[in-house]
């Protein structure tokens, strides 16, 4: 038996018959439920989809000096955030959609 499987992240799309996979920071299935969806939904941190590399146990030597931090917000502006990044001395990458700081 073959079943569609799909990764979502935002809500956007009404799925067709299949399940559903949010690996989402905060999403669980009652958003999917209030929202009219009848799909299996696989929703939260416990079903990241990950490459091997990150998941495997490796040791690394970490320093206790920090020379660089990135912080990325996946895209957009959340809040305001770039702003507030910015204005305690960080450098940041920021992409052209990004049009007011």
């Amino acid at each position: 038996m073959q079943c569609p499987c799909f990764f979502d992240d935002y809500f956007r799309l009404n799925y067709p018959k299949g399940i559903i996979i949010n690996g989402s920071i905060g999403i669980n299935v009652h958003l999917y439920k209030k929202r009219g969806y009848v799909n299996k939904v696989l929703a939260g941190v416990n079903y990241q989809v990950l490459q091997r590399a990150f998941y495997q146990n490796f040791k690394k030597e970490i320093s206790l000096n920090v020379n660089n931090i990135l912080i990325t917000l996946g895209g957009s502006n959340y809040n305001e955030l770039i702003s507030e990044i910015i204005n305690r001395d960080f450098y940041g990458i920021l992409l052209p959609s990004f049009k007011q700081i």
